[in-house]
C-alpha cells in the first residue's frame, strides 16, 4: 500500500480546459465557494494482494464504494478538480491485531492524497527501543472536536507537505492499542541505563586491571630513586611535588576513569530516579510521552512537535465475532501542500466537511 505520507501526487493538468483552471485559481484566491459541482473520481485497477474469497472480496469493495461515495458527495463536492482512485485489499492479516483483513481507498487529487484504511493503524507506528523491549510509538493525539484521536504533522522535511489523520473506532475509549505508562518507562529506562553503566565498568577494570600493592608500590619506589639520582636542590623539590600531585595508585586511576567514562550515564539517571521519586502517583500513570533514548531523556514531551507515545497493541479490541473482512476501525490519513492554492482549497472543503460519523456507521458491517 502507497504510504500516506509518500510524497504529494504531481498535479493533474487539464490542457483542453484552461477556463476551468482559471477559474479554480480565481476562486481559491479569494477563497469564494465554488457552486456544487460534480467532479468524476476515475476508479484505476484494484489492488488484490493474497487470496480473497469471491463474496469477501465483494463485501470489502462495497465497502470502499461506500467510502468514495461519501468523500466525493461530501467533502469535495464545491471543489472543481480531478481525482483517481483504487481499492486496495490484503489477505494477510495484520495490525492492530490478527483477526481483521486489511484493506482501504487510495485517493490522489489535485495536490493532495487521500487513504482510508480499514482495521490498519500502522501508518502512524513508529519504534522505541528501551531496556532491550521494543516498543511502539504513536503520533501525539491532538483535540479536534469531534471525539475520535486526531493526528497533525509534516511529512517532509522542507515542511511543504502536511499530514492530517483520524482514526475511528466504534466508541472513543475503544481504541486498537493501549498507553504505556509513565511509571513503566522510567522504570525500564533505569533498568537499560543501570545495565549500562555495570556493563561499561566492567570493561573499564578489564582494561585496566588493579595490580598487587607490593607492585605498585615498587614502581613508584623506583621512580623516586630515579629522580633522587638527577636532580638535586630546588629542582628536586619542584619534580617531587609535581610527582606527588600527579601520581595515581592503580585503585585511584581506574576510580577516576570510572567516574568520567560513567559520568552521562549517573546523570541520566539521576533525572530519572527524580521523575520515579517526585512525581505523584497520577501522574505516573499518565502516557509515557518520550521519542529519544533513555541516555538522552530529559523529560516527557506531551504537546511537543513530532513526540511520540509509546503504546503497545490492545489484543482485546478486535471483536472475535465480526467476520474478518468487515471494517472494526478507520485511520483516515490526508496530505495535501498548504503552499498550493488548490491543494490548500482541498483542505479546507476537507476540513469543513468531514464528518466522522458518516464512516462510524459503516463499522463492523
Amino acid at each position: 500500500m502507497k504510504l500516506f505520507y509518500a510524497s504529494l501526487a504531481i498535479l493533474f493538468v487539464a490542457s483542453n480546459n484552461l477556463h476551468a483552471q482559471s477559474l479554480v485559481a480565481n476562486i481559491s484566491a479569494s477563497r469564494i465557494a465554488l457552486p456544487t459541482t460534480k467532479t468524476t473520481w476515475t476508479r484505476e485497477e484494484d489492488q488484490v494482494n493474497g487470496h480473497i474469497g469471491r463474496k469477501q472480496l465483494q463485501k470489502m469493495k462495497s465497502t470502499t464504494d461506500s467510502i468514495v461515495a461519501f468523500f466525493q458527495d461530501s467533502c469535495f463536492a464545491d471543489e472543481l478538480y480531478e481525482a483517481t482512485w483504487h481499492g486496495e485489499y490484503f489477505s494477510d492479516k495484520t495490525s492492530p491485531a490478527a483477526a481483521a483483513w486489511k484493506f482501504g481507498v487510495d485517493a490522489f487529487l489535485q495536490g493532495a492524497h487521500l487513504s482510508i484504511i480499514a482495521n490498519d493503524i500502522s501508518p502512524l507506528l513508529g519504534h522505541l527501543t528501551v531496556n532491550d523491549k521494543d516498543f511502539l510509538t504513536l503520533k501525539q493525539a491532538r483535540t479536534q472536536g469531534q471525539d475520535v484521536p486526531y493526528f497533525e504533522f509534516a511529512t517532509s522535511e522542507e515542511g511543504t507537505s502536511r499530514s492530517k489523520a483520524w482514526l475511528i473506532t466504534t466508541g472513543k475509549d475503544r481504541l486498537p492499542y493501549i498507553p504505556v505508562t509513565r511509571r513503566e518507562y522510567l522504570q525500564e529506562a533505569r533498568a537499560e541505563l543501570t545495565t549500562a553503566k555495570k556493563n561499561l565498568v566492567a570493561a573499564i577494570r578489564e582494561k585496566m586491571p588493579i595490580r598487587p600493592a607490593a607492585i605498585q608500590e615498587a614502581e613508584k619506589k623506583a621512580a623516586i630513586d630515579q629522580m633522587n639520582s638527577f636532580y638535586s636542590g630546588a629542582d628536586l623539590q619542584i619534580r617531587m611535588r609535581q610527582f606527588t600531585k600527579n601520581y595515581r595508585s592503580d585503585e585511584e586511576y581506574q576510580k577516576e576513569n570510572i567516574g568520567k567514562e560513567t559520568a552521562a550515564l549517573d546523570s541520566a539517571l539521576q533525572r530519572i530516579e527524580n521523575k520515579l521519586t517526585h512525581m505523584l502517583a497520577r501522574e505516573l500513570d499518565q502516557p509515557a510521552i518520550v521519542s529519544v533514548s533513555a541516555i538522552e531523556f530529559n523529560g516527557f514531551e506531551d504537546g511537543r512537535e513530532g513526540s511520540n507515545m509509546l503504546i503497545r497493541i490492545n489484543p482485546a479490541f478486535l471483536n472475535p465475532a465480526v467476520t474478518s473482512e468487515k471494517p472494526q476501525l478507520f485511520l483516515v490519513c490526508w496530505s495535501y501542500d498548504p503552499t498550493s492554492s488548490t491543494s490548500d482549497g482541498l483542505d479546507r472543503q476537507m476540513n469543513g466537511k468531514f464528518d466522522v460519523s458518516r464512516l462510524k456507521g459503516l463499522l463492523e458491517k
